[in-house]
C-alpha cells in the first residue's frame, strides 16, 4: 500500500511506496540494523562511525567502508522533514580525510532496492 507524505516546504506531496509504520517509527538503529541485513550476504563492509542522539530529533551520523569506498548516511529529523543523506568519499580515502560527494538524498528511511544496488554496484571491481 502507498502513503503519501506532504511536507510544508517545499510545498510538495510525494507518494512512497512503504508503510506508514515503516516511516514514521523507524529510528536510526532500526535503519543500521535494516541496512546491515540488506548487505550482509552481498558484499563486504565494515561500520566505522555511529553517532545517533535520540534527544535530538533522532538525529544521526552512520559511516561504512566498503570495498575502498567511504559511505556516510546523515539523518536529521527536525521539523518532521526525515531527511536521510548518503554520500560518498573517492576510492581508498583515508575515512578522517575523505572528500564526500552526494550519493543520494531522500525523506524517510527505506532504502529501496534500487539504491543498495547503486551502493553494491559502484562497489564490485
Amino acid at each position: 500500500m502507498k502513503y503519501t507524505y506532504v511536507t510544508t516546504y517545499p510545498y510538495t506531496i510525494k507518494t512512497y511506496p512503504y508503510t506508514i509504520k515503516e516511516f514514521l517509527i523507524m529510528n536510526l538503529q532500526e535503519f543500521k540494523y535494516d541496512f546491515e541485513n540488506k548487505l550482509k550476504d552481498k558484499i563486504h563492509f565494515d561500520l566505522q562511525e555511529f553517532h545517533y542522539l535520540p534527544y535530538a530529533f533522532g538525529h544521526g551520523i552512520l559511516a561504512y567502508r566498503i570495498n575502498g569506498y567511504n559511505y556516510k548516511f546523515i539523518y536529521d529529523g527536525r521539523d518532521r522533514d526525515n531527511t536521510l543523506l548518503c554520500e560518498r568519499s573517492s576510492r581508498h580515502e583515508k575515512y578522517a580525510n575523505s572528500n564526500w560527494y552526494k550519493q543520494f538524498e531522500q525523506i524517510g528511511m527505506v532504502l529501496t532496492d534500487t539504491q543498495i544496488q547503486l551502493i553494491i554496484a559502484d562497489n564490485k571491481s
